[in-house]
């Protein structure tokens, strides 16, 4: 055993001199100590892989040096060096903790072989506690759920993420059947594919949704093995599963993008086809005006409800041109901070009294963008949280870190989306708005700014509590 250290504890000098003779010719590293108080001072201050006690000493005897160490929890193996006089004491010694006693006068082939099978012991538990500490980080690290089973589908492991997914503590699982996890439809098919894999040590492939403790089914994906001794023998069931949830949020992702970049093109070419005619419609209705300064009132009445029309037609052009151009400039460091400020001092003059502002910045956060883009991203997201809540309440804006990307959440205590409305929020023109108040494209636009960042926008709502985005931006600078 690499670097082992020995200390001998005994009153008598030759004794200790002697014993630490004998480790140094088998080339063992020795410490030694008059006394139980030296003896518990060194522990205390060093680690030892074994010592070599004795049990009749002044002062402190070897039990009560026993004794301290069990309280230290030191792990070390104590071997007792004693008389025949002592052979009771050095038995219940052996009893207490300690690995084992030679009596005196011993032999040095005796020292050897009894240090050398405490060592060997010491190396075994430090490569198993490695090993321990080795499966537990895997366990704990692994982003994957984990759960294994005794052969009669007991729970026996519940690694961190099946306890983040699952909402159950570990402690609340194992020791259970693994069926409180399923839904009652799938027990049976579940139970069928674990006979299969114990009768033929199979792999089984399997899309499974496991129950969240709050009812809620959470589809997953994954495979179910056999765990076997080093004999071979069944031991029990080994699941591995992915949340397909994130797959789904990506597929999901993937076809908004493609289906924003076709509707980009399609918004651009409406907007410059429609945008000479308006011109040509404003043009010509300030040379009517113009020309019937003392006309009907009903005509200048109808002349400037056209006027407003064009206005409108303008701004929904505009803001197709925001939906469907791409950044001229590459992105740059901005600061998420300075950002929200920027996008508030634009949008406070349409918050009414009635609607609480509540800021929270985690941190000086910064994310690689263009800053006039995030800024109308978080206008707009702001603008529909405002408009939200017509009978006041709360916008909470909050800025932080999470691993290597910056995070805004605009939370509103508003109205809330109702459930069917959720997959088309990012849709170009879908709106639920009255007439007058929104064409649909602000998280539209919102969606392809974050897209060209490599930005991530997500919604979490509940109808009649309000809404919360979450903005997600990589960091850099």
């Amino acid at each position: 055993m690499e670097h082992a250290k020995v200390l001998v504890v005994d009153d008598e000098e030759p004794i200790r001199r002697i014993l630490c003779e004998i480790l140094e010719r088998e080339m063992i590293s020795s410490d030694t100590a008059s006394d139980g108080y030296e003896a518990i001072r060194k522990l205390e201050e060093n680690d030892y892989d074994v010592v070599l006690l004795d049990l009749n000493m002044p002062g402190m005897s070897g039990l009560d040096v026993l004794r301290s160490i069990c309280d230290l929890g030191k792990p070390v193996e104590v071997i007792i060096v004693t008389g025949y006089g002592s052979l009771d004491s050095a038995i219940e010694a052996v009893r207490y903790r300690a690995y084992d006693y030679v009596l005196k006068p011993f032999e040095a082939t005796q020292i050897t072989k009894i240090v050398k099978n405490a060592l060997e012991k010491r190396r075994l538990m430090k490569d198993l506690e490695r090993a321990y500490r080795y499966t537990s980080s895997l366990l704990k690290s692994s982003a994957d759920v984990i759960i294994s089973t005794d052969m009669s589908k007991t729970v026996v492991i519940f690694n961190p993420a099946a306890e983040k997914l699952t909402g159950y503590a570990a402690e609340e699982v194992i020791g259970r059947s693994v069926d409180m996890l399923l839904p009652e439809g799938r027990r049976e098919e579940f139970g069928r594919l674990c006979v299969k894999v114990m009768e033929d040590g199979s792999l089984g492939n399997l899309d499974l949704p496991l129950l969240h403790k709050d009812g809620k089914e959470v589809p997953l994906s994954g495979t179910l093995s056999l765990i076997k001794s080093d004999d071979s023998d069944p031991e029990g069931l080994l699941l591995i599963l992915k949340d397909l949830r994130e797959r789904d949020r990506l597929q999901q992702q993937l076809l908004q993008a493609q289906k924003m970049a076709a509707l980009g093109q399609f918004a651009a070419g409406v907007a410059h086809e429609l945008r000479n005619p308006l011109g040509i419609m404003n043009t010509s209705l300030y040379y009517v005006r113009t020309h019937i300064k003392d006309g009907d009132p009903k005509i200048k009445e109808h002349l400037e409800i056209i006027g407003q029309e064009i206005r409108r037609s303008q701004k929904i052009i505009t803001s197709l041109l925001d939906f469907s151009r791409r950044p001229a400039s590459p992105a740059k460091s901005v600061d998420l901070r300075e950002v929200v400020e920027e996008a508030l001092k634009r949008v406070i003059k349409d918050v009414p009294p009635s609607i609480k502002v509540r800021k929270e910045y985690k941190g000086d956060v910064k994310v690689m963008a263009d800053m006039d883009d995030v800024r109308q991203a978080l206008i707009n997201v702001i603008t529909n949280a405002v408009e939200a809540m017509e009978d006041g309440g709360e916008l909470s804006i909050c800025v932080e870190k999470e691993g290597e990307r910056g995070i805004v959440r605009v939370s509103d205590t508003g109205c809330g989306i109702p459930e069917e409305n959720m997959a088309h929020i990012y849709n170009p023109f879908f709106t639920t708005k009255r007439a007058g108040k929104g064409v649909g494209l602000g998280l539209a636009i919102t969606y392809s700014i974050l897209q060209r960042y490599k930005g991530i926008i997500e919604a979490e709502s509940e109808e009649g509590k309000g809404t919360t985005f979450t903005l997600s931006l990589p960091c850099g600078g």
